[in-house]
């Protein structure tokens, strides 16, 4: 019988790194480090709908079952096998497509503890886009709007559900963001925040029809601060949530991203001449 090099992984908090895969999520990859005893935390990202799906690219199967005296020399006979300092180790075997199976002895995660955090801080800091406004209905030559017109907005650079995945041998976590709600701040003193769903942010726009993404300003802009524009502010909202290969998941406080843009805002003057006392003279006298 041809033996297989044993393989334990060890996840250490004080030495982790975090590798960025193009792997879709579920792709869940190790790198043991020979030299230091641990492994690094691969994160894949998925953009787009869904989340947490596809399968993995290698199968991990837990293995308490063998006889590993036979395959594995210098190895301890039984699993899951619980080192001194209280840690317990599960034995896998890896089977990856084109590869030979390996024995791999990992110490046993946790994953909202230790691979939840990883992915959720990454979604946050680093795969959640920050909404670029977008306005519709403005003056075609000047580029700005008009009080008491409502002005569309949009979310200019779209807004698709984010999945992270973080993931230590066969543990692996993953968390889902969904754009659920859009805010905007029109930024005028007496103004008040509208808000609209996300398909409202993403949908088509109908000059005829304002859409529920829609604000209508009360005074110019020439009353701002600078005389000029106002500063308005639109905010998404993310749903989130967790899967894990344990099982274990659920809803996470939802995240909000947003950024700011000006507006200029005009108000049109309107000139009435009277040129008789009668209706068709023009009604003044």
């Amino acid at each position: 019988m041809r033996h297989r090099r044993l393989i334990t992984l060890i996840f250490a908090t004080t030495a982790i790194s975090i590798g960025y895969s193009p792997a879709a999520s579920g792709d869940f990859g190790t790198n043991p480090s020979d030299d230091a005893g641990t492994i690094t935390a691969e994160v894949s990202v998925t953009t787009g709908a869904g989340g947490g799906g596809g399968g993995p690219r290698c199968q991990w199967v837990v293995r308490h079952d063998v006889g590993i005296p036979d395959v594995v020399s210098n190895a301890p006979a039984t699993w899951p096998r619980t080192a001194p300092n209280g840690d317990v180790f599960d034995l896998y075997e890896k089977r990856c497509p084109g590869e030979d199976s390996a024995w791999v002895e990992v110490l046993r995660q946790d994953p909202q503890a230790d691979l939840l955090p990883l992915a959720l801080r990454d979604l946050k800091q680093k795969k959640l886009p920050t909404p670029e406004p977008q306005f519709l209905a403005l003056d075609a030559e000047f580029g700005w709007a008009y009080v008491t017109v409502p002005v569309d907005f949009r979310v200019g650079n779209g807004l698709a559900p984010v999945s992270v995945t973080a993931s230590i041998g066969p543990v692996w976590a993953t968390v889902t963001a969904a754009p659920s709600k859009v805010t905007f701040d029109p930024g005028e003193p007496a103004g008040h925040t509208v808000s609209c769903s996300a398909a409202g942010a993403a949908a088509g726009y109908d000059p005829a029809i304002p859409g529920e993404c829609s604000y209508a300003y009360v005074d110019s802009s020439a009353i701002s601060s600078n005389g000029r524009s106002f500063t308005t502010t639109m905010g998404v909202e993310w749903s989130i949530s967790w899967t894990s290969s344990t099982g274990a998941g659920g809803a996470l406080p939802a995240f909000t991203t947003s950024s700011s843009a000006p507006l200029a805002v005009a108000e049109i003057q309107a000139l009435v001449t009277c040129t008789g006392p009668r209706p068709e003279q023009g009604g003044c006298g």
